[in-house]
């Protein structure tokens, strides 16, 4: 096996290797591969996508290995993928990398002539990382991450998901080893394998904290150590491998290379060990796992590409999904770790398991089976073939002795058939069937149909009698139906003597009288203007069904008499064929139940109008449930067409159609010009408020600007001056604030900018800030501090605005009492609040703080745009707003904030 695998190898890098001379001559598909060329599941991948690609086009493929994106510095990452560009004078026509870290290197360096060249990666995650953290030997969890969707931005990219299936692995240990208590998790120092522990270890607390996870990581644990400590586990002790690569050497087990450890772990252990990827499963290294294959991930990247190869443009292509991820499990190696086999799944794929005595032997099974019924079925069928053939004979044989006995016995019998046929209104033919075809009779709408008297053709073939032309058509027609079964029933196209192309309807039957002697029966007649009628008849319907079909309309019958309606309605296709027919019928009193109770009356009005003969036509719109799936708006129309001679109505037929969409646009027609009303008035009654807040500051300030230019004051006044005009100045220049806040949030131009936060400090310099503001006589500002100090990572200028806002408005409304501020963890958020004793806010009014323009109390100072502004700010930090208030008693104000954040001690 290790010989095949090196000479496949060889033969890939012979067949795929490229050269700068090479990419220079055609276009051609790159494959970067993120592992080595010893990596097994890299390897299964790639030579599946060339494959695909080998057996679908025609493309050249060439090959990159990355072997394992291991850099020793970042400017050597730049160099390593400045050299691979610069070996293709010839850009690729697509790009295919394996592997998560080939991703993070390729979309770092990539010089910006291949910017726009199609991608297909092999392996997606939600997260990724810079290549500067995957150069560096830091902690994952120092790390910053990076959304998928924000590392693709400005590429031309598409790929396939590539999920660790732990959870549906550990239950499948679970299943499989009821008595384990331990899950060891081997892994290494690649970012993708820690990246795995990390997943391994949170879903261990969220899904199984009745279990103990370990962790035997290539960071803390040598290969000998780690074999040594799988030798010593017991069968509590369960084992998940997820890679072990280092360039260390295995003294213990004499293994020179531990890029290969995965081929040996199970040996060292008394226990199967369980595996994430489907490397080494068929050769019994790993007992198996919950996983899509290499296998599958090759060729849906293979689809991918070929997709890309014809023409479809990358952002048509979304990000797929395997759908088909399934227990994968080798029997032997499970059965060597002591598996209890009853406890296999059914479904699930084994490898080197046994076949049992129906696999070996299925094929001969069947074919036995098949044959045992083919004998009985074709034994069954003759019987039934010859009982009935005798019975028909029997049939045959005694029908034409009574009729060969009647005719001859009866002469005036047979003038009386001969008169009936004759006068039968389509004509009719009988010909004796011997070596040859002669005709025997015509009757007389024949001899009008073909413009021939009878004795002109009686005794004579149909070629003597009617012509060459005519006669080798219908000796063709009388042959065919002798060797397919004896009868024709069919419309065919025919050309009378004198030329003349009619569509005719023939009906032909072959009788035997005995073993030498039979007789050809034949009708046929002109069905041409019948077939003309019909086809004008199939047009209107067809017109008048395509008209009901996009009119949604709905056609019915009433019957007064028996008090039913009838409704039918009939969908076809573009060629006019019949493809639904709904039919239903109801009583009126059925009908009755399900309009809407606002228009029962009217429309009782209406039915009652027409049984009294008061109205023959009536039009209206009404709300009806026919389906019970709700009530919806129809428009009916009816008319009565049949009446009694008495003037009753016997019926009335009309046709109903859901007006639904069209009451739903004027409906919303009506809101919206009530929202546009609503819209300008509170508008209006914001620019009357602006205007009075702006005219009150600069009216103080124009008016004190004078006093100080003209008077001779003192310095105190001087001063009291100057600070009222400074604190008109800082009113003034709040609105403005306010009002460019709020713009800035309505035009969407609101910008982030996270930056660890103390918050205790936050809210200290609060409360250094606003205690001027308050009469601390009557009012007191406290900071509750409800946990340790916390640093946040968020926007510090924005969650000091919200908060100075809250503040400033329970200092506005607060004349007494108290004024409580703080903070809280709740689970992954931060909980703010402002509690104050003041005037609380009525009931009704508290869904409407929040939104812009509106000013609850018009004599007290401000504009209205407090809230809606910190509403819009909490909101674009990824948090919620509200309010608990009473009215006379008190509000408290509240948001949450999501991020990152930590507690720390107070020192």
């Amino acid at each position: 096996m290790k010989c095949f695998r090196i000479v496949f190898t060889l033969l890939s890098l012979f067949v795929f290797c490229k050269t700068a001379e090479a990419s220079s001559s055609k276009e051609y598909v790159l494959i970067i591969n993120s592992y080595t060329e010893a990596d097994e599941w890299g390897t299964h991948t790639q030579n599946t996508i060339i494959d695909y690609l080998k057996r679908t086009t025609n493309s050249t493929i060439y090959l990159e290995y990355l072997d394992e994106c291991v850099f020793p510095s970042l400017s050597n990452a730049y160099d390593e993928m400045n050299h691979l560009y610069s070996r293709y004078s010839v850009r690729p026509k697509v790009v295919v990398i394996i592997g998560e870290a080939g991703w993070i290197a390729y979309r770092s360096t990539l010089p910006s002539s291949w910017k726009n060249i199609p991608i297909v990666l092999t392996t997606v995650r939600d997260f990724t990382i810079s290549l500067e953290d995957l150069v560096s030997n830091k902690e994952t969890t120092s790390f910053t991450p990076i959304s998928f969707e924000e590392s693709i931005k400005g590429f031309e990219i598409t790929g396939v998901y590539n999920p660790l299936y732990i959870k549906e692995t550990i239950l499948l240990m679970k299943q499989l080893m009821p008595e384990m208590k331990r899950i060891a998790f081997i892994s290494d120092k690649r970012y993708v394998s820690v990246s795995g522990l990390d997943n391994f270890l949170r879903i261990m607390k969220e899904d199984f904290p009745e279990l103990v996870p370990l962790s035997f990581n290539l960071k803390y644990m040598s290969a000998d150590s780690l074999l040594n400590t799988l030798t010593q586990l017991d069968r509590q002790t369960g084992v998940l491998c997820y890679g072990w690569y280092t360039s260390q050497s295995i003294t213990a087990a004499g293994v020179q290379s531990t890029a290969k450890l995965h081929r040996v772990i199970s040996n060292f252990t008394n226990t199967p060990v369980f595996s994430l990827i489907d490397i080494g499963l068929s050769s019994g290294q790993f007992a198996g796992g919950v996983m899509s294959t290499s296998h599958d991930y090759g060729e849906k990247t293979g689809e991918l590409v070929v997709q890309i190869l014809n023409g479809k443009k990358v952002s048509e292509i979304p990000f797929q999904r395997l759908g088909n991820q399934t227990a994968h499990l080798n029997y032997d190696e499970l059965k060597r770790g002591g598996i209890d086999l009853d406890l296999l799944p059914d479904k699930a794929i084994y490898y080197q398991r046994p076949l049992s005595f129906y696999e070996q032997h299925m094929v001969m099974i069947y074919i036995f089976c098949f044959s045992i019924f083919v004998i009985w079925l074709v034994l069954i069928i003759w019987i039934a073939y010859l009982r009935r053939t005798k019975e028909l004979k029997q049939k045959e044989i005694e029908f034409l002795s009574k009729y060969k006995d009647l005719y001859y016995q009866n002469e005036e019998l047979k003038q009386l058939l001969s008169s009936i046929i004759d006068n039968i209104p389509i004509p009719v033919f009988v010909k004796e069937v011997t070596k040859e075809i002669r005709i025997l009779y015509v009757n007389k709408k024949a001899e009008e149909f073909l413009g021939v008297k009878s004795e002109q053709v009686i005794g004579k073939l149909q070629i003597d009698a009617y012509g060459e032309e005519l006669g080798a058509v219908l000796e063709e027609e009388d042959q065919f139906m002798i060797e397919h079964g004896g009868f024709i029933s069919d419309e065919r196209p025919f050309v009378l003597p004198d030329k003349r192309k009619i569509i005719t309807r023939v009906e032909k039957a072959l009788v035997k009288q005995d073993e030498e002697h039979s007789y050809i029966i034949a009708t046929r007649w002109d069905i041409t203007e019948q077939k003309a009628i019909l086809h004008k008849l199939e047009e209107t319907n067809h017109r008048l069904s395509e008209v009901m079909n996009v009119g949604d309309i709905s056609s019915w019958t009433w019957k007064p008499e028996i008090a039913m309606v009838f409704i039918e309605r009939n969908l076809s296709n573009k060629t006019g064929e019949l493809i639904l027919n709904q039919s239903s019928s109801h009583t009126v009193q059925e009908m009755l139940d399900r309009i809407h109770p606002d228009y029962l009356q009217q429309s009782r009005a209406i039915f009652r109008g027409i049984l009294e003969g008061e109205a023959e036509r009536f039009d209206m719109e009404y709300r009806l449930d026919y389906d019970g799936s709700g009530y919806k708006w129809y428009g009916m129309h009816g008319l009565v067409t049949e009446k009694d001679p008495t003037g009753k109505p016997l019926t009335v037929i009309g046709c109903t159609i859901d007006i639904s969409k069209s009451k739903q646009v004027q409906q919303e027609l009506i809101e919206a010009k009530e929202r546009a009303e609503e819209s300008d008035r509170v508008k209006t009654a914001f620019l009357e408020s602006v205007s009075h807040e702006i005219r009150t500051p600069l009216n103080a300030i124009v008016g004190f600007s004078r006093i100080l230019a003209s008077s001779q004051l003192e310095e105190d006044e001087k001063n009291q001056y100057a600070d009222i005009i400074e604190s008109n100045n800082n009113l003034l220049l709040q609105i403005i604030n306010d009002i460019l806040d709020l713009s800035q949030l309505e035009f969407g131009t609101f910008n982030v900018c996270n930056v660890p936060t103390d918050i205790h400090l936050l809210f200290n310099e609060l409360v250094d800030i606003c205690s001027e503001k308050i009469d601390t006589a009557q009012v007191s500002l406290t900071f509750e501090k409800t946990m340790p100090v916390c640093i946040a990572v968020t926007d510090r200028n924005r969650l000091f605005q919200v908060l100075e806002n809250l503040l400033s408005n329970a200092i506005k409304f607060t004349k007494q009492g108290s004024i409580i501020m703080g903070y809280k963890q709740q689970d992954d958020t931060l909980f703010f609040y402002v509690k104050d004793t003041g005037c609380g806010i009525p009931y009704d009014q508290q869904d409407e703080i929040f939104e812009r323009f509106v000013k609850l109390d018009s004599f007290v100072q401000g504009t209205g745009l407090g809230l809606p502004i910190c509403s819009s700010i909490v909101r674009g930090l990824g948090g919620k707003i509200g309010v608990e208030s009473e009215p006379g008693v008190g509000s408290t104000f509240w948001f949450t904030i999501p991020g990152h954040f930590e507690q720390t001690p107070e020192i």
